[in-house]
């Protein structure tokens, strides 16, 4: 939820510690948990974000090739829907696609 304050930080400039959060919950009763974070947990849910952002890169670059080397086959081929890596180990799943 406090990234959620960090939107609108950035959307529409309003100071995240003084933004109101709140969750409702509908089952199995109604429940609104609210609070306005602190900013400890400001920090904390950037350092998060910036953490996850930097692991994605090391994966899979946002510019050029991505190395097929960090991406196993997992045998499923839900997974080949999104994929960068058809062409290389299912090119006959992209030529059914494209037809």
């Amino acid at each position: 939820m406090t990234l959620y304050s960090l939107y609108a930080q950035r959307k529409w400039d309003w100071n995240p510690i003084e933004t109101k959060l709140a969750a409702v919950y509908l089952h199995p009763d109604l429940t609104v948990d609210s609070f306005s974070p602190s900013e400890e947990e400001i920090e904390s849910v950037k350092s998060e974000v910036k953490g996850c952002f930097n692991q994605m890169l090391e994966l899979e670059p946002a510019f050029g090739p991505a190395d097929i080397d960090k991406f196993p086959k997992t045998g499923t081929d839900f997974d080949c829907a999104w994929c960068r890596f058809q062409g290389i180990c299912k090119p006959d799943l992209l030529k059914t696609e494209q037809s």
